[in-house]
């Protein structure tokens, strides 16, 4: 508060005084790209944890020194931000030739280091996207016994699943459309020879995410989930029990049992396949 000319005037910033129609239109023009994002993260040749950058790095055109002169600022721009635009994991190794891509990894540690933030997030591309069924993504406790037993083509999505149901994430991924890629197309569909394929295991992912099938609800038993690299669907493990000795710990399976899904309309369709046609 301060005082002019025996009048009290209060101190409040003039830019939050405007409507907030028009403050939402002000961040739109700030916040907004026209293309997407570039995150790109680092992922060492001996360790599955890959190292994004962090978004409003040192050197952005966005105006993060506004943002941060107010509490009320950086919330309603970060949520036009998050919200509003497209962001592109690009991975950069120095064994690129040699070592796949762990897309899920990256996602859920980019996920981490927007914190709360996360939950504004609506788009996520990736401009190559292996399907890789890393082991960093394993989610089961005894290591003789795999979910899937002796299945390995197939891409496994529990922690990401998980990770979406914990937070009340509501995003979708999908792959850098071709018609934006910078560099020759021709490029692109070779670090990308099973694009109609990929395509497919990301709508799965995504119809999964959206809710098909309802395996929220019955997440206490669901003990992992898995995507067929062939597009056709996937696999559920379902455990006999909602935890192990701990409240905390993952289901455990004695036994578990297996349930199949159909995927239809490239993807965006799923169908649990009755247990006696599996």
């Amino acid at each position: 508060m301060a005082c002019n000319h025996g009048h009290v005037v209060s101190r409040v910033p003039t830019f939050l005084a405007l409507p907030p129609e028009i403050r939402n239109k002000i961040y739109s023009y700030l916040c907004h790209s026209a293309v997407p994002i570039r995150l790109c993260y680092y992922q060492d040749p001996e360790s599955n944890t890959p190292k994004p950058v962090v978004p409003f790095a040192l050197g952005t055109t966005k105006p993060v020194t506004l943002f941060l002169t107010c509490r009320q600022l950086n919330a309603e721009a970060s949520s036009v931000f998050y919200s509003g635009n497209v962001f592109l994991l690009k991975r950069r190794t120095r064994l690129a030739s040699f070592l796949e891509p762990c897309f899920i990894s990256a996602l859920l540690t980019f996920f981490d280091v927007v914190g709360s933030r996360a939950t504004l997030v609506r788009n996520v591309v990736f401009d190559t996207f292996h399907l890789c069924n890393s082991v960093f993504l394993r989610t089961y406790i005894e290591k003789t016994t795999k979910p899937f037993g002796p299945v390995t083509d197939i891409v496994e999505v529990t922690v990401l699943l998980r990770r979406a149901w914990d937070r009340g994430l509501n995003f979708k991924i999908n792959l850098f459309e071709v018609a934006d890629v910078e560099e020759d197309r021709a490029a692109h569909w070779m670090q990308n020879p099973d694009l109609v394929r990929t395509t497919t295991v990301m709508a799965i992912m995504n119809s999964l995410l959206d809710g098909q099938l309802d395996l929220k609800q019955y997440r206490d038993l669901v003990r992992a989930i898995a995507i067929k690299c062939d597009g056709t669907g996937g696999l559920i493990g379902w455990a006999s029990s909602p935890h192990g000795t701990h409240p905390t710990s993952p289901p455990r399976s004695y036994p578990h049992t297996m349930t199949e899904f159909r995927a239809k309309d490239g993807g965006t369709q799923l169908e649990l396949v009755p247990y006696g046609l599996l």
